[in-house]
């Protein structure tokens, strides 16, 4: 993470430096910065890890250290939290980037965390940094949501208006979420998959297009390197027998292909490497420890991809959660990238709570404790990190910033525009909102996606079920 100049429509970057520190666009960083540890206070590696890899993108510190997050912060939040979070998280990024302390203890933001989802701290067992990681991102969401009241949701006539174009079903779908969701966090982090499924009798498919913030990818024995992670991911999977799919033009259950497809990347993208797979030979989860390969920057996703990316599809990874030992067991550390000076390209350091190492040179960063990787996308032409940039605005009223081709984003936002005229719609009512979600019942954390097609509910659950991949085991250490 790197405190350079940022590329922003919302401020310029200020000239000038006082002794110990660097400016970039308003904002001081000290000499320290970056390079701040964590105090364990007991089983806390998994969240100390967690907090390390999301203060060393560079987008997400200087949007929690300037003003913007303060104006977005939901002060009505359903979960009535009025940006606990969020002010928490600011606060911990200024004490690791503009302070001169060698240790900080995050005890205000484990106690902030211990009221809002105990779960993850509950008899101060150690917990998932996935799981953490997934809380705060989703937690983050929520507070920060700048939809104060969403539409009801009711699409019916949608499914026929997208049986015949992917882009402009793509684009709808992304502008019914943005509908429901706006926040930071969708600007830098949300992308889109696609989900099918296809009759082998007669060829009929069911698809849809949903939201996700990060890809919880497979990992065998056998793979070499992460990309292999990726395609396993995208690889279709034939249902037969028991798992049979029912037909809506065959009525009856069919032998089908079932295909997760990669539609839109966010510019970062966050990738969970399913290491704790359940055995049922022997009833309990084993670890896959294989070293997985990848390149730290210049990385290339675009044949991953189904359609070309309007922003790219390469990236450098910019921080990763590390897991050492078995299931249950183990400890967790964070190797990220900082970067000073204004240089295009700095150190790595490795942040094992409290320590902080510098990484010396030709030593290996992603390696067979990997679990958790940060992704930036950089931008054309870009060989190695640049300049910080804001990812653009996600709104319904901005189709040109959407990650859809305009032609199709333009005629997505035309039906919107249309229902906004119909009396029907005027006349509808917002729904009640539900209280903050933790990431295990969340829909937004969720990228293990269904393909529905439009069909009934009873229909939808079905297909549903389909699409639910087993989950991965939790990683606990000390």
């Amino acid at each position: 993470m790197a405190p350079r100049r940022a590329s922003s429509a919302h401020g310029s970057s200020r000239a000038g430096r006082s002794r110990g520190e660097q400016e970039t666009t308003g904002l001081r960083f000290a000499k320290k910065g970056g390079k701040v540890g964590l105090k364990n206070m007991g089983n806390t590696c998994f969240m100390n890890t967690g907090l390390q890899c999301l203060a060393h993108i560079e987008p997400v510190v200087h949007y929690f250290l300037g003003s913007d997050f303060k104006q977005d912060v939901m002060v009505t939040n359903p979960g009535n939290l009025k940006g606990q979070v969020a002010q928490c998280f600011s606060n911990l990024l200024k004490a690791l980037w503009q302070s001169e302390q060698d240790v900080y203890d995050p005890r205000t933001f484990r106690k902030t965390l211990k009221r809002i989802a105990p779960h993850l701290i509950e008899g101060d067992e150690q917990q998932d940094v996935q799981e953490f990681l997934a809380f705060c991102i989703d937690g983050l969401h929520e507070e920060l949501n700048r939809v104060k009241k969403p539409p009801r949701k009711s699409y019916e006539e949608d499914s026929k208006l997208t049986q015949k174009d992917a882009d402009f079903a793509a684009s709808l779908a992304w502008m019914r979420d943005l509908e429901q969701s706006q926040s930071f966090l969708v600007d830098l982090m949300q992308g889109q998959l696609r989900s099918s499924l296809t009759c082998s009798k007669c060829g009929h498919q069911s698809s849809r297009f949903d939201p996700f913030m990060y890809l919880s990818v497979p990992v065998t024995k056998e793979m070499s390197n992460v990309t292999d992670c990726i395609a396993k991911y995208t690889e279709p999977e034939e249902l037969a027998g028991d798992e049979r799919w029912y037909c809506e033009k065959c009525k009856a259950k069919v032998d089908a292909q079932k295909k997760i497809d990669l539609w839109t990347l966010p510019p970062v993208l966050v990738l969970h490497l399913k290491r704790f797979e359940y055995d049922p030979t022997t009833q309990q989860f084993e670890k896959t420890a294989n070293r997985l390969n990848m390149k730290l920057s210049g990385l290339d996703l675009s044949e991953f991809c189904s359609v070309p990316q309007k922003d790219g599809a390469t990236y450098s990874i910019a921080s990763v959660a590390n897991h050492s030992g078995e299931f249950g067991s183990g400890h967790y550390t964070a190797t990220c990238r900082v970067e000073s000076g204004g240089k295009t390209s700095g150190s790595w350091h490795h942040f094992c709570d409290s320590r902080v190492t510098e990484y010396s040179s030709g030593r290996s960063v992603v390696t067979r404790d990997t679990y958790v990787i940060f992704l930036v996308r950089q931008q054309p032409g870009q060989s190695k990190a640049g300049p910080v940039t804001v990812p653009r605005r996600q709104t319904t009223a901005q189709p040109e910033n959407w990650p859809h081709p305009m032609e199709a984003a333009s005629a997505a936002l035309a039906v919107a525009m249309k229902e906004s005229k119909s009396p029907s719609k005027a006349g509808a009512k917002s729904p009640s909102k539900s209280p903050l979600k933790s990431p295990d019942s969340s829909k937004r954390r969720s990228q293990d996606q269904k393909a529905t097609g439009g069909s009934s509910p009873k229909r939808q659950k079905t297909l549903e079920a389909l699409f639910s991949r087993s989950a991965s085991g939790v990683a606990g250490g000390a």
